[in-house]
């Protein structure tokens, strides 16, 4: 037979050209190919024993996908039991590889404040129907303060950003910030919960009282951010002051914003 490639001749049957080294069985290579990517999606299903209803063992199977979003949230349960643990030095150890987590604690901050303020408005018209008062949107209300939520986060993240590259002199991106607030907003997240459930049940006056904290927490968490990195750097910078520039235009803007909404809803 005669090599395809080198066009001289060879012996039947050989399983490759003495003179060039063409193979004839590349046309198998595909198929190994085949047969070792399976057995790599094999090697990564997970397999564990469970229970039925008839309380008889059973081995069941994760697919790849499934166990990659699983361990998503078994990461994401660990990242917040840490930070309810130990926040000031957990968030020391988080930046950009908890960007994600970071996000989604804000929004949900957010989220829950939002649902928080709406349930407000809510108890405000049950009261004022008896007057004859102008009924309030639940989900306007809902989506007005998420949005402003959400805008204070972000605004608050930036500034610090702008602080810690620019006066500190510490070359970080804008995720690693949101990694190390991200990671103490746990405990917001948890003041806003706490703001929600009051507010759904009607408590009004523990609904104001966890709303300060919350507050303060949001404050707390910006000098600890700050101090953080002022930690890291050389450069001779007071973080405190730092700390209340950003606070005071947070607290600003906050008051600007709730007394526009404030406004549009009651007048």
């Amino acid at each position: 037979m005669v090599c395809p490639q080198c066009q001289k001749q060879n012996q039947e049957g050989a399983k490759f050209c003495p003179y060039c080294g063409y193979s004839y069985e590349e046309i198998d290579v595909n198929i190994d190919r085949e047969k070792l990517q399976r057995k790599e999606y094999n090697r990564k299903i997970k397999t564990f024993v469970t229970k039925n209803n008839d309380g008889q063992q059973m081995q069941v199977q994760i697919a790849p996908n499934q166990a990659q979003k699983e361990s998503f949230f078994n990461h994401f349960a660990t990242f917040f039991i840490n930070g309810l643990k130990k926040p000031t030095q957990y968030a020391k150890h988080q930046g950009e590889a908890r960007v994600i987590f970071g996000y989604i604690i804000l929004v949900l901050s957010a989220l829950f404040y939002g649902l928080a303020i709406a349930m407000v408005y809510i108890h405000f018209d049950r009261a004022l129907s008896f007057f004859g008062g102008a009924s309030h949107s639940f989900f306007s209300s809902f989506f007005s303060y998420l949005l402003i939520n959400l805008a204070i986060f972000t605004l608050t993240v930036g500034l610090i950003f702008v602080f810690v590259k620019n006066f500190m002199r510490i070359n970080v991106d804008f995720n690693h910030i949101v990694g190390r607030f991200g990671t103490l907003a746990i405990i917001l997240l948890v003041c806003n919960v706490l703001i929600f459930l009051f507010a759904l049940i009607g408590l009004t006056w523990l609904q104001n009282y966890a709303s300060g904290i919350s507050n303060a927490v949001l404050y707390f968490i910006i000098v600890l951010t700050i101090q953080m990195y002022a930690q890291e750097t050389k450069e001779q910078f007071e973080p405190l002051y730092g700390s209340l520039i950003i606070a005071a235009t947070v607290i600003l803007l906050n008051s600007l914003f709730s007394t526009s909404i404030f406004s549009n809803l009651f007048f």
